[in-house]
């Protein structure tokens, strides 16, 4: 859209934002994205700005990212070992195309069953390591009701989607 006016530049920022601010249906977020539900692909209105507000103040603070600063840190380091030892075994992945939705369903279903055991092995462990991670916080926001919608594990899955995807972009962008 081209405002042609300042009056109209105004209506468009201010009046219409919220026209304007949420994302259209596309079938990549209904099955990768848990229909919408991440931050990235949520539309505009009260469960947005909620989920924004819950992971900027409890997953996103300085402090909180410093803190797994060496849990990173690690985990790129396990990967880098797992991908040089595949590389050194010659596999490759087969990835060729047999349609787009059976695709983003079968990629859909391996996010899910990481991020489920993920998930799993925080509610296992809860309560016996010393200090919280970034799965340990959205559990407890999940605990404490504090969300002004039913926050449950699927949630906790799209926002560890969006950082997953997100720290992928960060890196090949960075590289």
């Amino acid at each position: 859209m081209v405002s042609s006016s300042a009056d109209a530049a105004e209506k468009v920022l201010k009046t219409y934002d919220h026209i304007f601010a949420s994302r259209p249906h596309h079938e990549e977020s209904q099955y990768l994205a848990y229909e919408q539900k991440n931050l990235v692909f949520a539309k505009y209105g009260a469960y947005w700005r909620n989920m924004r507000k819950l992971c900027t103040v409890y997953l996103l603070s300085n402090h909180k990212i410093h803190s797994f600063q060496s849990m990173r840190k690690r985990k790129v380091e396990l990967l880098v070992e797992s991908l040089k030892k595949e590389a050194h075994d010659r596999i490759t992945v087969d990835i060729s195309a047999k349609g787009l939705t059976r695709t983003l369903k079968d990629v859909s279903k391996v996010f899910d069953e990481l991020l489920e055991w993920i998930i799993d092995e925080h509610v296992e462990y809860h309560g016996r390591k010393q200090t919280k991670d970034f799965v340990d916080t959205m559990m407890d926001i999940m605990q404490s009701g504090e969300a002004n919608f039913q926050f449950d594990h699927r949630h906790i899955k799209d926002i560890l989607l969006d950082m997953l995807l997100d720290a992928m972009d960060t890196t090949t962008s960075s590289t």
